[in-house]
């Protein structure tokens, strides 16, 4: 909680010194089919039956099966670094948080709200995507084929319901979409190239090693992560393009006790 608070800080302080471009965002037409996409796949996620791997599925898994590329996976298992891929993705998924609330210092309620909005969409399409992938393919977690445990204790790991969830890493996903979200949209909306340096460094690197935690925990195997990186990247990068625009077609204006969403014909 330290670290992520100390990032915070430090993002803001240069956020705060920073002179700032114009706001390039806007919700247009885009906005309403991100949001359509990523709630219409989370939806059918939520309709299909959670993937269940039983004792016998266990017992009969074989690691000659895998792949050699990813069969290294299936020697991993950490509970410690299972725990620290949480650490290291929440820090990413927060430091988006910064640029919002400088946003409201800066410019008042619209740009903050429009900065959140597009980050939630980013989320939800992220999110929305991944958990459906999860329930169609059903891909056997690679601790579950780890000599080193035994089989009482994979069907107890297994007993929390999300054995077959290895295909693709959605800890991964997140941390870089929300990774290349925050960098990407801080290059058009400051002018510090040393900044910016040091924001793709330290937010790629946090998002990297959430997928090496990953891998350690025997959560994912090596393609579960590439995948991940891969989707998250360019959900990351495409939602906050998606909303730059010379048109405005939408506005969120905030009142007193509500919010309004307008929409313009030109």
């Amino acid at each position: 909680m330290k670290s992520t608070a100390l990032f915070l800080v430090f993002l803001w302080i240069h956020l705060t010194a920073d002179a700032q471009n114009t706001f390039p965002y806007s919700f247009n037409t885009n906005s309403v089919y991100i949001t359509l996409v990523g709630g219409c796949t989370q939806a059918a996620a939520l309709q299909l039956p959670d993937p269940v791997l039983t004792p016998e599925n266990i017992e009969a898994l074989n690691v000659e099966t895998i792949n050699k590329f990813d069969r290294n996976a299936t020697r991993q298992f950490s509970p410690l670094a299972n725990t620290q891929s949480d650490y290291t993705l929440g820090i990413v998924m927060v430091a988006p948080s910064a640029i919002a609330a400088s946003e409201l210092g800066r410019s008042g309620w619209n740009h903050a709200l429009i900065y959140s909005g597009m980050y939630l969409e980013t989320f939800l399409l992220t999110n929305g995507v991944k958990d459906l992938t999860k329930d169609i393919v059903q891909r056997t977690r690679p601790l579950f084929y780890n000599s080193d445990l035994s089989l009482d204790e994979r069907a107890v790991l297994a007993a929390a319901g999300d054995g077959r969830t290895s295909f693709y890493s959605g800890h991964t996903a997140v941390a870089f979409s929300s990774a290349v979200f925050l960098a990407s949209t801080y290059d058009e909306l400051y002018d510090n190239k040393t900044v910016s340096r040091a924001l793709w460094t330290s937010s790629i690197g946090l998002a990297t090693a959430t997928g090496y935690l990953r891998f350690k925990a025997g959560k994912h195997f090596p393609s579960d992560i590439l995948t991940g990186a891969i989707i998250g990247t360019a959900i990351g990068y495409w939602v906050p393009k998606a909303h730059l625009s010379g048109t405005k077609n939408w506005t969120l204006t905030p009142g007193t006790n509500s919010l309004t969403l307008q929409y313009h014909l030109r």
